[in-house]
């Protein structure tokens, strides 16, 4: 009775201990990831929900991770631009993660200690940060879940007297399609199978049974998901899609890069940052051998899982500790089966005493869960300690602050509105993840973001049906673009710059008269305003500066300024809106002068 009472505690514990100390990720936003994958990378605006289910079911597809596109895709559909219901879904898949995880280590270690072990461990790391922080991170926990859970089906399936039937073949079948549809780091399942045959089920492998075990059904179950695993990779590699070509994806198959590899994730995972390439090597040579000196084939699959899990992401450019995720689960079978085997050996005469003495075994199962308490409190401060040293997801408050922002100042943009950003907390190389956030924020497909950082922009581009928002990130927050005005003094008799026409259409010629200025290059500074709808700010008034602005002949006119861009001609896409110069300086000069001067565009 008490043993079923901690088999069901156990697993219930480890969920707890995670909600507790990774809870903040509940709070946490969408990322540009999130807006690159939903928008992008699944094409909530383009592509058809079909046809992401139809990806998902042929598995051998170009199409990216469909099964972490239908999530996105069937959350957003549902939930809209809510961060939370998407964070409360991977949170619930994280937990049934660790239910799979202590289910499997169970059925492999045959110890409820070992499978506590392997499943609290795996359950709160500092290192998996972004499977707390990020939606972005789902295609490892759906990737996981269902690598994990064909995995158990198919150990289940292998230890029952009448092995695999139809029935779980088709099972751990589909669940592996829908594996691989989640993330490339599945193709080491058809190994992992080999790796138990061979550590679980040894004898099948001797000469004279070899030739009739591979008629087998497992057998041939295997050689079929191959086949599979090595279709889904040619179509992966050879074909047009994110991951092609892709330099972060290009493979480098050398023992160099599989030790960079190995050096950059297990040491995070294990706390211990000090540790170098030679170290992380010794640590695992010595793993392994202990394990296969003891024979202990737990300790043996355990150290072999965590290569096999590893050799997807192992010869290509290292990520963040959340894609060591999977392999940690060999990591927590190899610790959990060590433990176990120790704590066997404790209390193997206790257990002969109480067995003798017809106890119940509540006080004995007490007294071996001391041990566990004793680590649990042991990780704890360490587990919180490096979390205090690991940074939160990058931009992730900053997506939040813009998003904010925007909805506060605009309930809604008019269709096909141009977003201009002056400046913005996102390096130059985020390209369209500004873009998407707001596209899906405002559900707006036709709205468009151009960024200073990436290619500048002039109000001259806008089509004649476009709005026009000038934006700029100030002090962590988005503000209506507004220049500081440069200081004049007042005693200063203002130059008056006269346009010919005053008031003139898009596309006809226009000069500037100003007979102070002959002979001189001026620079300006001009405001600009254009009338916006719906929005609670009823006009939009932009301060800027134009160096080199007109070129004066010796009377004082200038036929080409270069406000406008097309030199002699108000573009015939610029809005309707009114020009002020504000002031002027002789290009070079460090004062500046006030300046008065209107021309207004009429369409």
């Amino acid at each position: 009775m008490a043993g079923k009472l901690l088999h069901m505690l156990g697993p219930a514990f480890c969920i707890v201990y995670f909600l507790w100390l990774a809870e903040d990720g509940l709070r946490s936003f969408f990322t540009r990831d999130d807006a690159l994958n939903l928008a992008y990378l699944h094409g909530y605006f383009h592509v058809p929900l079909v046809e992401i289910f139809q990806q998902a079911l042929t598995v051998a597809t170009e199409g990216f991770r469909p099964v972490g596109g239908l999530f996105y895709r069937l959350m957003y559909s549902v939930f809209g631009f809510d961060p939370y219901p998407f964070r409360v879904a991977a949170f619930t898949l994280m937990a049934v993660n660790l239910l799979l995880a202590y289910d499997l280590a169970g059925i492999l270690t045959r110890s409820r200690e070992a499978a506590f072990i392997a499943a609290f461990l795996l359950g709160y790391n500092a290192s998996f940060a972004e499977l707390y922080q990020s939606t972005g991170t789902i295609y490892d926990i759906l990737c996981f879940g269902f690598f994990v859970a064909s995995f158990r089906v198919y150990v289940g399936g292998r230890q029952s007297p009448e092995s695999l039937g139809l029935k779980k073949i088709a099972c751990v079948s589909v669940l592996y399609g829908c594996a691989l549809g989640s993330k490339e780091m599945a193709v080491s399942f058809p190994a992992a199978l080999v790796l138990y045959e061979l550590i679980y089920h040894p004898n099948q492998f001797r000469r004279r049974n070899i030739l009739t075990n591979l008629f087998k059904p497992h057998f041939l179950l295997i050689v079929g998901l191959a086949v599979l695993t090595a279709l889904y990779s040619a179509v992966k590699l050879l074909s047009e899609n994110p991951l092609g070509g892709h330099s972060g994806y290009t493979p480098e198959l050398s023992l160099a890069q599989f030790s960079i590899a190995l050096n950059h994730y297990l040491p995070r995972w294990l706390y211990w940052p000090t540790l170098d390439q030679t170290g992380t090597l010794v640590l695992v040579s010595a793993a392994g051998a202990i394990a296969f000196l003891t024979r202990v084939r737990e300790l043996k699959f355990g150290a072999c899982f965590v290569i096999v899990a590893l050799l997807p992401i192992a010869f290509i450019l290292p990520r963040g500790g959340f894609a060591f995720y999977l392999p940690a689960l060999g990591c927590g079978i190899f610790l959990g089966a060590a433990v176990s085997h120790l704590l066997r050996r404790m209390f193997s005469m206790a257990e002969a005493a109480a067995e003798s003495l017809r106890r119940q075994d509540l006080m004995f199962m007490a007294l071996r869960a001391v041990p566990l308490l004793g680590l649990v409190l042991a990780l704890t401060p360490i587990h919180r300690a490096a979390a205090k040293e690991t940074p939160r997801m990058s931009y992730d408050d900053y997506s939040r602050q813009i998003v904010s922002d925007l909805q506060g100042m605009h309930s809604f943009f008019p269709d096909k509105s141009m977003l201009y950003f002056d400046n913005d907390p996102y390096p130059a190389n985020y390209y369209n993840a500004l873009l998407y956030l707001i596209q899906l924020a405002y559900d707006n497909p036709t709205l468009r973001v151009r960024r200073r950082k990436v290619i500048g922009f002039h109000p001259s581009e806008l089509s004649e049906d476009q709005r026009f928002f000038h934006f700029t990130f100030r002090e962590g927050r988005v503000e209506p673009f507004l220049e500081p005005l440069p200081t004049i003094d007042p005693s200063q008799k203002a130059v008056r710059l006269v346009f010919r026409p005053e008031v003139g259409r898009a596309g006809e010629n226009i000069s500037v008269q100003a007979e102070e200025l002959a002979e001189n290059t001026i620079d300006i500074y001009w405001g600009w305003n254009q009338n916006i709808v719906n929005s609670r700010f009823s006009e939009r008034y932009v301060v800027g500066m134009s160096p080199k602005w007109c070129s004066f002949d010796e009377e004082g006119l200038c036929t080409a300024p270069k406000f406008f861009g097309s030199g002699t001609a108000v573009p015939k896409i610029f809005p309707q809106s009114r020009i002020e110069i504000l002031s002027i300086r002789e290009s070079g000069e460090v004062s500046w002068q006030a300046a008065t001067g209107v021309f207004e565009v009429m369409r």
